[in-house]
């Protein structure tokens, strides 16, 4: 499902869209699990979550933290 309150991929550009579940891009396949969000504690239920990956989604910073909880900084050398 499509949602107007989501920028376009941080990553690709490409169309974002939302479900029960999580974040999606149609263009690249990347996306944000709600789940990760109450997994990490950074969210008590599905609602709260939903919100902030929301958030986070069109959030766009130099940085971005991986897996590994290390910060590598985002080029653009297009």
């Amino acid at each position: 499902m499509k949602n107007k309150e989501l920028l376009p991929c941080p990553f690709c550009g490409g169309e974002a869209g939302i479900d029960r579940e999580y974040i999606f891009c149609d263009s690249c396949h990347i996306i944000l699990r709600f789940d990760d969000l109450i997994y990490n504690g950074e969210a008590e239920n599905l609602i709260e979550a939903k919100k902030i990956g929301i958030k986070t989604w069109n959030t766009r910073t130099n940085t971005i933290t991986v897996g590994n909880g290390k910060n590598y900084e985002v080029r653009n050398d297009g």
